[in-house]
């Protein structure tokens, strides 16, 4: 303990002694008001709009913006330049935490950053808030954020959903959809082939998302455990051995899973199901369809993954000003919405509230209506899902929700229970060159499951 209490002082010094981390929010100071702070990795276009919002209608305070490191994170340098300028910006955030100083407010859009011990609990927040209300949210998704204790210490106003979709063929399945029941049926295939997970679902990618699915009990992010010399675990490795290795051009020049599962070559695939109507872009031009869920060792689960995560620092000062900049983005109506960039990104992605998503379904499920050249009402197109790669356009129309649809998509909203749990770069980097040997034959599949669970446990050390 002692030898990390003077890492954490070095740090510190060093800290100290370098330049002031990256401000791009380039505001006029202004002396009558108190300053806040958010700090991430990086700060993407829409929060900055959101922050001159606020600065701008604040008679009292006034955010800065610091990236740990910005957008020049994605430019140029090798994949390793990448991980080490991510690690060592992470570092340094993580220090200034430990130190009891750090940003007013967190903006952390990948769950990394720090854990909810750095964190105030926001309930009392969003209880006390005249105008929000617990019961405006999904309740399994606000769920989804909690900590251990219960406490809600990061907010964000949607998510994405993880699930797998089916044909009729595998409709058998749901109910019962477990990591064996997927092995089975991938062993149905001829070993490699595509039939049963397509071109987008390569081995190590099955594997990177398996450990990201949570409810799988393989890394517990918040007691630091890993559970990788499981059967479970193992069970998985094996279904990977049994997938294909990315082939690019075969991903670039092959056909859409629309497109193999509309000819009967594919069975079941993987889905990120941003917003509502997701179902919609599946069903309507493949037909019968199944939502089967994540397999998991309790049967298929949809998965929540939350996006653009906000907390409040517990060693701020300016707790209630942070939170009036937070609730911009819970609000029903607010200026934040009618700043046209933000709407156009941010509304991609499922509403935490439900009635805006209500809104949503009901704006897709009215048909759009349009007058013929023969002057006939017709219904019009709102787009398409299979790509032609002769005419390199979207060829089969999409029209408005059927009420099946609409309760497909309301189903798989209200019950997904799980929460992904995006894995770190370099922790990821470990465990792929490991998968590398045992794909490779090297090294068998029990072996590969109890190097990964040492290797995953010692990071999980070092982090905690």
């Amino acid at each position: 303990m002692s030898k990390l209490i003077a890492i954490i002082c070095i740090l510190t010094l060093l800290l100290a002694s370098c330049s002031t981390l990256q401000d791009v929010s380039n505001y006029p100071s202004n002396n009558d008001k108190v300053e806040l702070t958010l700090a991430g990795i990086y700060i993407p276009y829409f929060v900055k709009l959101a922050v001159i919002h606020f600065n701008e209608k604040s008679t009292t305070h006034q955010i800065s913006i610091i990236e740990y490191v910005g957008e020049s994170w994605f430019e140029g340098g090798t994949v390793n330049d990448t991980y080490k300028k991510f690690q060592d910006n992470f570092t340094r955030f993580q220090v200034e935490m430990i130190a009891g100083r750090g940003p007013d407010i967190i903006f952390d859009p990948m769950g990394w950053l720090t854990n909810h011990k750095f964190l105030i609990d926001l309930y009392p927040f969003l209880d006390a808030d005249p105008e929000l209300n617990r019961s405006d949210f999904f309740p399994n998704m606000i769920s989804a954020l909690e900590s251990p204790d219960g406490a809600l210490t990061t907010i964000t106003d949607n998510f994405i959903i993880h699930t797998m979709l089916g044909t009729s063929e595998v409709a058998h399945y749901v109910g019962n959809w477990t990591p064996e029941a997927l092995h089975a049926l991938v062993l149905k295939d001829d070993p490699g082939s595509y039939r049963t997970l397509s071109v987008s679902m390569p081995r190590c990618i099955f594997m990177k998302l398996m450990l990201s699915y949570g409810n799988l009990d393989l890394i517990n992010w918040e007691t630091n455990e890993a559970n990788l010399n499981s059967e479970l675990f193992i069970s998985l490795l094996r279904t990977s051995k049994l997938l294909k290795e990315l082939n690019p051009r075969e991903f670039v020049e092959g056909k859409t899973p629309e497109e193999r599962m509309l000819d009967g070559e594919q069975l079941i695939d993987l889905m990120h199901y941003f917003q509502p109507f997701s179902y919609s872009f599946h069903n309507q031009p493949i037909g019968d369809i199944v939502m089967l869920g994540i397999p998991t060792p309790d049967g298929g689960a949809h998965f929540l993954e939350p996006q653009w995560l906000m907390g409040i620092n517990a060693s701020s000062k300016n707790v209630s000003a942070a939170w009036e900049f937070m609730r911009l983005f819970l609000l029903h109506t607010t200026p934040y919405y009618d700043i046209d960039p933000i709407t156009l990104r941010h509304s991609f992605f499922n509403p935490i509230r439900v009635d805006r998503y209500k809104e949503r379904i009901n704006e897709l499920r009215t048909p759009i209506m349009i007058t013929d050249s023969s002057g006939n009402l017709i219904e019009q197109s709102i787009g398409g899902v299979i790509w032609d790669r002769t005419t390199r356009d979207y060829v089969i129309p999409l029209f408005s929700m059927s009420d099946y649809e609409v309760e497909i998509e309301w189903e798989v909203t209200t019950t997904a229970r799980g929460r992904v749990y995006n894995l770190p770069f370099e922790l990821w980097a470990m465990i792929e060159a490991d998968l590398d040997y045992m794909y490779s034959g090297i090294r068998s599949v029990e072996n590969t499951a109890r190097v990964i669970n040492s290797r995953v446990q010692r990071y999980l050390n070092e982090r905690g």
